[in-house]
């Protein structure tokens, strides 16, 4: 624990860290995130059949709940819920087990703050596709990023760093997965044997899917440094549409599409067993 009751503005701290508006922000930004992956399942799975058009990404999955009757209510719902979410994990980041009792040690500290970033993005999608100003197209961002960084001096060895940075955190899912290191974020007391047996196979398999993703795009992030070719660095819709693309990768777009799902569901569950507080 970190003494930050010991210095000025320290008691604000906790208090802010401990109001039950900041737990259920949290909970909601984790409720948010599990809906996105329900959706991105759902596009995955009409990639992988086909609908090379849909954009499987979480902007393509905010688009397709913004497409619903009454879908720009749920978009705000989610990007208040990202929003909420990313600061949590900032806030965890920063303060340790202050702000989440499970970031007692220095991974899940940059664990924190990976996802704070990463989500902090994607809730900055949200709020655009909730004004209006999302755009329907999927874009060539990254490829365009990438060329920039590929301009630069070094900019070969700094994409191939961070291609290499990318399968690690794929490798970080899939260890993850396995191991099931996640249920140590859970309150499974609460739960019945058969209900917490649901929810591991359901996180493993969702934390393992997520991992081979990023890896796949790791991995053509990489060659795109290596070949000196931007257009070879994918995003996440980018890199399953190229799975999609190779001898029996629809199957594999499948299993993946259903490991999404399972951790959006996953998702779900966690934004009631999460320890937040």
């Amino acid at each position: 624990m970190f003494p930050v009751t010991t210095i000025g503005g320290g008691q604000a701290v906790r208090r802010a860290a401990d109001n039950p508006w900041a737990e259920r922000l949290a909970r909601l930004g984790l409720g948010a995130r599990g809906v996105l992956f329900i959706v991105l399942g759902i596009l995955t799975f009409r990639v992988a059949f086909g609908h090379t058009k849909d954009q499987a990404s979480q902007k393509g999955a905010l688009q397709e709940i913004a497409a619903q009757p009454g879908g720009l209510i749920l978009v705000w719902i989610v990007a208040i819920g990202l929003i909420g979410y990313a600061l949590w994990r900032l806030a965890s980041a920063a303060l340790g087990p202050v702000a989440d009792p499970v970031a007692t040690d220095a991974k899940q500290r940059v664990k924190a703050l990976a996802e704070g970033i990463g989500y902090g993005a994607v809730a900055i999608i949200a709020v655009k596709v909730a004004a209006g100003s999302g755009s329907s197209s999927s874009g060539g961002g990254g490829q365009k990023q990438t060329a920039t960084v590929l301009s630069w001096p070094g900019g070969q060895f700094l994409v191939g760093l961070v291609g290499l940075v990318i399968i690690g955190v794929g490798v970080f899912y899939v260890v993850d997965g396995v191991k099931a290191d996640f249920t140590k974020e859970l309150k499974l007391g609460e739960m019945s044997p058969t209900a917490r047996k649901a929810v591991i196979v359901l996180g493993r398999f969702g934390r393992i899917a997520q991992g081979v993703v990023f890896g796949i795009i790791g991995v053509l992030v990489m060659i795109a440094a290596v070949q000196f070719d931007p257009n070879k660095a994918k995003g996440l819709d980018g890199a399953l549409k190229t799975l999609a693309a190779q001898p029996y990768g629809k199957w594999v777009l499948g299993i993946i599409a259903l490991g999404f799902l399972a951790y959006g569901v996953y998702g779900l569950a966690e934004a009631k067993l999460r320890r937040v507080s």
